[in-house]
């Protein structure tokens, strides 16, 4: 019963940093940090894993992106007992050992209208990247100006996830987003997004990528 409530108290605690850490890679704030409780466990921040995008559009050569992305996210993953949970591509994710990934905050991702807005953070650490026991410890994310990457007139969206959350953000992609599934191997999720069979016309994409420095305390 313990253990469940430390669980839960630590999704609550990265469901707040996802918010703080997101106002960062957006540009509303230049630094922001959060608390956690440390149940004998491990703050950890990781490399990799990554999210690419490819873009075609209406006019260019059949089967050639105009743009391809390569956006190196990292995450800050925390490890009690056998559950993992971790920050990763400004969602917060749940992982557990017999029932597979469960979304606990999601992506700030959106689509609308004005077209599909993907922000995205390149997380690299500063100091330490593990620390672990018990007690309070803190993250601290430094941000820096967000690049803003803006396409007209695309038809397709390919994205290939590399990460240990992948069940997670299948879900995510399918349920909340035009999204649909195209093949999975390992940690390598490939899904895509026809415009043209969602909404019967191009859009635009805007990618937010903003490099965000992480310190564990």
């Amino acid at each position: 019963m313990k253990e469940h409530s430390a669980i839960e108290n630590s999704k609550q605690t990265f469901a707040v940093l996802n918010t703080n850490m997101n106002k960062v890679l957006l540009g509303n704030a230049p630094s922001q940090g959060v608390e956690i409780k440390m149940y004998r466990s491990t703050l950890s921040v990781t490399t990799n894993n990554s999210i690419m995008i490819y873009l075609y559009n209406n006019t260019g050569v059949a089967g050639v992106p105009e743009a391809i992305f390569d956006g190196q996210t990292g995450n800050i993953e925390y490890k009690i007992s056998d559950v993992l949970i971790a920050y990763e591509g400004t969602g917060v994710w749940a992982k557990y050992p017999h029932a597979g990934t469960v979304m606990v905050d999601k992506p700030y991702i959106t689509n609308s209208s004005r077209g599909l807005v993907i922000p995205l953070g390149h997380i690299t650490v500063v100091g330490t990247n593990s620390i672990g026991g018990s007690g309070l410890s803190r993250i601290v994310a430094d941000g820096s100006t967000p690049l803003v990457f803006e396409y007209s007139n695309i038809k397709k969206v390919n994205v290939t996830i590399v990460s240990d959350y992948w069940q997670g953000w299948r879900v995510y992609m399918e349920s909340f987003l035009p999204f649909k599934y195209v093949s999975q191997n390992d940690r390598t999720l490939n899904i895509s997004y026809d415009a043209y069979d969602a909404t019967s016309g191009p859009v635009d994409v805007k990618i937010v990528y903003t490099p965000l420095e992480v310190r564990l305390i």
